[in-house]
């Protein structure tokens, strides 16, 4: 299945204490990995309205070839099924957010120098990051996190 896929390893000793703390609860985490997929789906589709990447970067505007090819002015939304794809899986130990499985989202999010999408060659797409964790995010997470905690050990 081809579309982008990002991956997170938190190194912050505090999450990292956190988890082991959860483990060693012996709970549940599908409920836990279920909000934090949650946390992440809403806030990558609210960077399409801010069309900021998770680092508070603007997306590159739109060129003109583009802006004349296309029905609205939006950057990565013209029919919405990118927008429609963004969604979470989770299970016992994995939370994983997943856009695609067009060729379409991994363009957007890394850029693409050889730019055969429309027929090309045309100028190089910019990458536009919508996949990510925001500071935000991370914020929130460790909240979702610390209130599962204290469910958790009671």
């Amino acid at each position: 299945m081809a579309g982008a896929q990002f991956t997170v390893q938190l190194a912050d000793a505090a999450v990292q204490a956190m988890w082991r703390r959860l483990i060693e609860a012996g709970t549940n985490l599908k409920p836990l990995l279920t909000e934090i997929g949650s946390i992440l789906e809403d806030s990558t589709k609210k960077r399409f309205s801010s069309q900021e990447s998770p680092d508070d970067v603007a997306w590159s505007p739109l060129s003109q070839v583009t802006l004349d090819r296309k029905k609205t002015g939006r950057i990565l939304y013209e029919s919405g099924d990118l927008f429609d794809s963004i969604r979470f899986e989770a299970g016992a130990d994995f939370v994983q957010l997943l856009a695609g499985p067009t060729e379409y989202a991994a363009t957007h999010q890394f850029g693409r120098a050889d730019n055969r999408m429309f027929g090309g060659p045309l100028a190089p797409i910019p990458a536009r990051p919508f996949l990510g964790l925001s500071e935000d995010d991370q914020a929130e997470i460790l909240d979702a996190m610390s209130d599962y905690l204290k469910r958790a050990t009671g």
